[in-house]
Order: structure tokens, then sequence, then C-alpha cells
């Protein structure tokens, strides 16, 4: 049982005690609603907050916010130095432009080929045709065979030279394009890596606190600011682990927060972590206001009352006077009764006494 939760029972059982003297010494049983709960401490807490860690280790450049500034998701909250991939991240991209040019530029190898290409089916055209008028003078036993002979090796050898041209332009293409596919890889590592000495917002929210200044060294494991919900506030609650059992989602749950006495908020219970701390032996319990006030801040501390059980119209006696786990004392003598449901003021009576008994404090 944490230290909060004894000072809170010890609290009303000492005012109980020091209130008997203004009680009467003898009471009646008498039917009565029976509330049961559960005490937790409460702290106030924005919805989604979360604390913002650099993705790389360096000294803070820039810090573009402020305590209290009004963020937006993927914000740019703050830079660290990071000239090392600033001049990797040029590279690559003039690497990427190359590979683009040397691809699908005007001068381009493909370019070339392709011209190479163009000249090629000419020149493969105009053997073929005069090939074919050399077949055709030959026929008529006019020219010679060595002539007919060296049109057709010519248009053979433009044949050749064009299938060449082609699977040049094909493995030309190829390559040029692999290469620039991993000139973009490499362009978007090197972003992705200077991208890690930008840090930004996850959320819409406000900065709660800025834990770093410029010129501050920064690392991964040590938070740069805490961010969270403008306007939405969730209430944290540490509950016994004693008591936990007892705690179901939808529960009603009333609210004290030390910054605004006597007033009395209702809220309900909406996340129970399956974990417990083993530092304070303690539960986290989330609740949601059913009608959250104005004016609240992160931190607002408090204790709430987790309604576990109500009973109506039950027998009931005030705790103080049961001793013996199971006895009472009456005007007629010592009785044994047997008890129900309880709270830190009342027991249920389920057999043993009815309301004409009178019973005497002991």
């Amino acid at each position: 049982m944490n230290s909060t939760r004894i000072s809170f029972i010890l609290a009303i059982a000492l005012s109980s005690v020091f209130g008997c003297k203004s009680k009467q010494e003898e009471v009646k049983p008498q039917y009565k609603a029976l509330v049961e709960s559960v005490y937790a401490s409460v702290t106030v807490e924005p919805e989604e907050l979360y604390q913002v860690f650099p993705s790389s280790s360096g000294v803070l450049k820039s810090v573009l916010i402020e305590e209290g500034d009004t963020v937006s998701i993927n914000q740019l909250l703050a830079e660290v130095e990071a000239d090392e991939p600033t001049i990797n991240a040029e590279n690559a991209a003039l690497k990427k432009s190359l590979s683009e040019e040397s691809y699908s530029g005007a001068a381009s190898a493909i370019a070339r080929i392709k011209d190479d290409i163009q000249m090629a089916k000419d020149q493969l055209r105009i053997d073929s045709l005069n090939y074919a008028r050399q077949q055709r003078l030959w026929e008529k036993k006019i020219g010679s065979e060595v002539e007919l002979e060296n049109r057709k090796l010519k248009y053979e050898s433009s044949i050749n030279r064009l299938a060449t041209l082609r699977s040049s332009l094909k493995e030309t293409d190829r390559e040029l394009r692999n290469q620039l596919k991993l000139s973009k890889n490499e362009l978007e590592r090197a972003l992705s890596r200077l991208g890690d000495y930008s840090i930004r917002s996850r959320i819409n929210g406000k900065v709660y606190s800025l834990l770093k200044n410029e010129g501050e060294l920064v690392n991964a494991q040590q938070a740069f600011a805490e961010i969270g919900m403008r306007n939405t506030f969730v209430l944290k609650l540490l509950v016994d682990e004693v008591d936990i059992t007892k705690v179901e989602l939808d529960q009603r749950t009333l609210i004290t927060l030390d910054a605004f006495a006597d007033t009395v908020f209702e809220a309900k219970i909406t996340k129970i972590y399956p974990s417990k701390d083993e530092r304070t032996q303690t539960f986290t319990v989330e609740a949601a206001f059913v009608s959250a006030p104005d004016g609240l801040y992160n931190g607002l501390a408090g204790e709430a009352n987790i309604i576990t059980a109500q009973s109506e119209n039950v027998l009931v006696i005030p705790s103080e006077f049961l001793f013996d786990d199971n006895q009472v004392k009456t005007k007629k003598g010592q009785v044994e009764v047997t008890i129900g449901r309880r709270n830190m003021e009342w027991l249920e009576i389920t057999s043993g006494l009815d309301t004409n008994a009178i019973l005497v404090n002991p």
C-alpha cells in the first residue's frame, strides 16, 4: 500500500476518532445506499503526451520552438548540426542529376546510339537496294560475279551492324537505368540520414516543456521536449495492487484536484495498463473527464475514488461499531453479525441485526 493511500485512510480514520465526541455513543442500524470505492492518486496529463527524442547525436544548431507554442504534425522543431550528412546529400543529388543526364539527356550515350541506329537503317536500305539491283543485272548477265558478291557482303555487313547497335542500345539502356536507380536510392538514403538531424513533431499539439537549448549536446537517450494535445487532457491514476482487480472499464470515478478546492469532478475509467510498477507497487489506470473544467495544466495532482459497487437500501452500521471482525455490542449484549459490502465509513449487515437493535460504541 503506497504512502499516499495510507495518508488518505489515516486522515479519514483520525477524523472519525476525533469526531466521536460529537457523535452519539449509541446508534441503530439503518437502511441507506452503500458505495464501495477504490482510492487512487491522480495526475492530469495532456492526451498523447510524449517525449521528443532526437534520432542522432550532436550539437543543437537551432531551436525553433518555445514552451507553450502550438505545433503541427511534422513541423520542424529543431536541427542538429549535420555538416557531413549535408555534404553527402549534396553529392548524392549531383550524382543523380548526372545519371539522369546520362540516361535521358540530349547528348547521352543512348541518344548517340539511337542516331547511329537510324544511320544504320538508312545504310541498310541503300545496301539492300544495291544488292537487289545487282542481282537483277547478274540474272541478265550484266556486271561481274565479284561485284555481286561485294554488294552482298556490304548488305550483310549493314544487317550485322544494325543488330549490333540494337543490342548495344538495349545493354546501354539497362546499365544507365540501373545507375540512375542506384543514384536515386543513394540520394534517398542520404536525405533520410540528413532527416535524422531534424527534429519534428509527431502530432498537432502544444509544447509543454523544452529540455534542451541551442548549443547543447543531444542524443537519442535524452529527451529534447514534451509535446501533447492542446486542450484534451487525461487522468493518470495510480491504483494499489491489492485493489486493481476491482477496477473495470467505464466505472464512475470521482475526482478532486488540489487546484480546484471543494470541487468534485466526475470521470470514467478508459484504460487499465496491464503491468505493475515494481517501484511503487501500483498499476496505472487512465480516466477521462465527463465534463472537463477550464484551466487544466499538465501535472495537476489530486485524488480519486473509483466507484466499484453501489447497493441501494441495505442495512448498515458505522464501521467503528464493529470489533473482532464480526462482533458488535448492543444494549442486550455482544452479538455476532455477518458483514457484506463495506467502505471506510459504513458496513453492510446481512444477518445478526435489525433496525430495532441499539448498538453501543465499543
